[in-house]
Parts: C-alpha cells; structure tokens; sequence
C-alpha cells in the first residue's frame, strides 16, 4: 500500500530539509515561525548572525511550503503565518541590503517587497548579533 503524495513533505525533501523538518511539515514550520516571532517581540534577538540567518531561512522554506499548496488548503495556513509575519515586521528594521548578500540575492532573484524576510534585523538584539550585522555591513537603516 502506498502513501498518499504529501506535496509539503515532497517539497521540503527537494529543498534537502532535514528530515525531522520533512516530517513536522507544515504545521511544524509554522509553528517555529510563530515562536521565532514571539521571542522577536518579548526578548529581541538573543542569537548571533548564523543562527538569524537559518531562521529567515526557516520563513523562506515556509513560504515555499505555502506555495505547494492547493489554493484552497493555503488561505487559512497564510492567515496564520501573516499573523506571526506582522510580529516580526514590527520587531525588526530594514538593513542595508540582503541579508545573504547581493551576490545571493540576485542568484536567487530575492527582493526586498517579496522576500523581505532577508531584508530585515532586529530592533533589540544581542551585542553578538550587532557586531556580526556591522562588520557584514548590514547596519539597520531606522
């Protein structure tokens, strides 16, 4: 007998996500991109620059995700993301550029207005985080 196709799980497998990511699926992402904002608005950014850009990373792999979606099934799974999506916006900042880099940025064909995610830092963030966005040049424009 033979599953049915899992078309979250399928994308998250071609992204070469880790497996436990493949197996909390949407529901999972979602809920980490829900906790990533809470923590943004209560504490600030307590991490270092890698662990910031693996979590921007977990929001671009959710908006794929969403994207694999029947229409139907990804209205009510966007409501919530927007939700935790405006957490965020309002606990960070825009910052100088992308931040992957252009060269990524472009390679990717990120954009601010889309992908805005890699455009943004924290308000409050940890003296690790502020020292590795300075020397990337990725200072907050605000």
């Amino acid at each position: 007998m033979t599953e049915p196709h899992d078309p979250i799980r399928a994308y998250l497998e071609s992204r070469g996500c880790d497996p436990q990511v493949a197996e909390r699926g949407l529901e999972g992402l979602i809920d980490e991109w829900r906790q990533i904002a809470y923590d943004l608005t209560e504490q600030g950014y307590v991490l270092g620059l890698d662990d910031y850009l693996n979590d921007m990373d977990g929001r671009d792999i959710l908006e794929g995700a969403l994207q694999a979606l029947e229409p139907a099934e990804r209205a009510p799974a966007r409501a919530r993301v927007e939700a935790a999506d405006q957490q965020v916006i309002q606990a960070t900042v825009p910052c100088a550029g992308c931040l992957w880099g252009e060269e990524l940025a472009a390679a990717h064909h990120w954009q601010a207005g889309k992908q805005w995610w890699y455009y943004r830092v924290p308000r409050e963030c940890s003296l690790e985080l502020a020292g590795d966005l300075e020397a990337a040049g990725l200072a907050p424009l605000e």
